[in-house]
This record gives structure tokens, sequence and C-alpha cells, in this order.
């Protein structure tokens, strides 16, 4: 997958990217974003939250599925530990799974996705950017 294909199951009762990503592939992924440059395994796995208990060697090899994907890249490959940085930017990648998601729908529901559409450019702008937001968060 490349990262013009973001998304191909979205997980509609989980939150934030984790409905767009594996809840490990999610986790990771907000790290590396958070760290903004290049960034080796051994760093996403320290700055995992106290919650989420990966092994480094998980860590290490989802994010060798993330380059698979497209979401990352490595910079050097002949030299290991590797160093990744993300093909596209937490906003970038968000909108392009959503971009995804409802071209997909409007194919396939396209009343359904037209009605939403309407409904919600009637309303005015700040409740919609508001109700966007919460739903971010």
């Amino acid at each position: 997958m490349n990262p013009t294909e973001t998304s191909r199951i979205v997980r509609a009762h989980r939150s934030g990217l984790k409905k767009l990503l594996g809840e490990q592939e999610a986790e990771i992924m907000e790290q590396v974003w958070a760290i903004s440059g290049p960034v080796l395994a051994k760093q996403v796995h320290e700055r995992l939250p106290a919650n989420v208990s990966l092994a480094y060697s998980t860590v290490a090899c989802t994010m060798g599925r993330l380059v698979q994907k497209g979401l990352l890249q490595v910079i050097n490959g002949n030299t290991k530990p590797y160093l990744y940085l993300p093909t596209l930017s937490r906003e970038q990648f968000i909108q392009r799974a959503v971009d995804q998601l409802l071209e997909s729908l409007a194919v396939d529901f396209p009343a359904a996705v037209s009605s939403f559409v309407r409904k919600e450019s009637s309303k005015d702008a700040a409740h919609l950017v508001e109700k966007i937001a919460q739903l971010e968060d």
C-alpha cells in the first residue's frame, strides 16, 4: 500500500488514528510524528506511553510494516539500526485517509453522502468546525 492508499479498513468503534491504523501502528506513528525528524525504533519504543506495553522487537517489526505500507521510509538501508522518516505529516495522512473514505462511500452510497453534505453545509460554518474538532479529539 502506498501513502495515497492510506486506509483500507476503518474501525469506526475506535478513536482517533486507531480508526485508520491498527492499534500498534497508530501508537508508533504518533511517536514518529512527535519526534519530527529521523527516528530510530529504539527512540519510538522509549517514548511509548506507560499504558502501551510493546516489546522493542514489536516496535521494530511494526515500523517495517509501516515502510511496506508507505507511511515510513528508511533513510539509508545500508546501515543498521535503520533511521526512519514519515512519508506524510499527520495532517496529510488524515486528510488523505478521510478523502479516500468519503470518495469510497460516495461511490457506494451517493444519496446518503450527498444528504450528509447538504445537511452539514446548511449548518453554521463555526458549528461545523467545532463539531469536526470534537470528532478529532
